[in-house]
């Protein structure tokens, strides 16, 4: 159970009218007449500048490319000289392995004539003052 809408009068002529906005006040005459804004524009300068500013970052970014690339060029050329020393080291430590073996060395000691000395043919000299090594050692520290 609702009660109806309440009727109201209907509004006026006055309220229909829209109200009456208010009038800004006269603004004072300047006693100097207005000068002309500088024009925004683009001069010739300012592209000038920002023509230098732009080739100077330019050949800065394309020259600091470069030194990238020759930097590389190094890396790997000194990447590969290391690769092939290696290689050489290999090969040398393999031909110093070959060289130094007692069999090879026999075999060249024979093809020379050299031959192993029968007991009592080798004498040991001793020089007098210094204490004869038993250890194998050197005595020097060394």
């Amino acid at each position: 159970m609702s009660t109806p809408a309440r009727q109201l009068p209907p509004p006026s002529a006055a309220e229909r009218e829209a109200p009456l906005t208010r009038r800004p006040a006269a603004r004072p005459t300047p006693s100097t007449p207005p000068q002309r804004r500088a024009r925004r524009g683009s001069t010739p300068a300012f592209w000038v500048l920002a023509a230098v500013v732009v080739s100077s970052l330019v050949f800065t970014v394309v020259a600091l490319n470069a030194v990238v690339v020759d930097a590389t060029y190094r890396t790997t050329a000194v990447q590969s000289e290391v690769r092939r020393l290696r290689e050489v080291n290999d090969e040398l430590g393999i031909e110093a392995a070959r060289l130094s073996s007692p069999s090879r060395i026999g075999e060249w000691a024979d093809t020379v004539g050299m031959a192993v000395p029968a007991p009592g043919d080798s004498v040991i000299l001793r020089v007098p003052g210094e204490r004869p090594d038993t250890s194998g050692a050197r005595g020097d520290g060394a």
